[in-house]
This record gives structure tokens, C-alpha cells and sequence, in this order.
């Protein structure tokens, strides 16, 4: 799934023309890659970020899942407020 996903936003980052755009697909298709290169190597994805707080367990995670979660927000913020593209008359 983590490469069928990467080739379309490798796509998606070939057609774009907006910097803040390219940036987020580069994060997105940067942590997928990562992804696939533990699961290829290591036969896993190893999670090493584990937050406890009083009490509260955030789930594990590691810096390719925050690059992926960051550049999908900052696609979804970017089309949501940012985009005027389609607001042309």
C-alpha cells in the first residue's frame, strides 16, 4: 500500500506547480519510502516515539509516520484555506 501510495504522489509531485505543495507530496512520498525501506530491511516498521503522559499512552509512532501525517495536514490546510484556484470566476 505504503509504494502504491508513493508512486501517485510521486505523480501528483511531478504536475505540481506550487512550492508549499511540492514540499508536503516530498514529505509524504519521503516517509512512505521510509516506511517501505524498514519493512523491506527489517521486516518491520520499528515505532521508537512512545509518549506517556499521568497516565495517558499516545500510540507508538516513528519520524516517517510524523512526516507523512505533517505533509497530508499541510495538503489538507493548503487546499482547505490557501487554494484559490478554484474560487476563480
Amino acid at each position: 500500500m505504503a509504494t502504491v501510495i508513493a508512486i501517485i504522489f510521486s505523480i501528483w509531485l511531478v504536475r505540481s506547480t506550487k512550492w508549499i505543495e511540492a514540499i508536503a507530496l516530498s514529505m509524504v512520498i519521503g516517509g512512505a519510502l521510509g516506511n517501505i525501506i524498514d519493512r523491506l530491511h527489517f521486516r518491520a516498521v520499528a515505532d521508537f516515539l512512545d509518549f506517556h503522559i499521568n497516565g495517558w499512552h499516545y500510540p507508538a509512532f516513528n519520524l516517517a509516520d510524523s512526516f507523512i501525517t505533517v505533509g497530508i495536514v499541510i495538503l489538507v490546510v493548503n487546499s482547505l484555506f490557501f487554494d484559490r484556484e478554484s474560487e476563480k470566476v
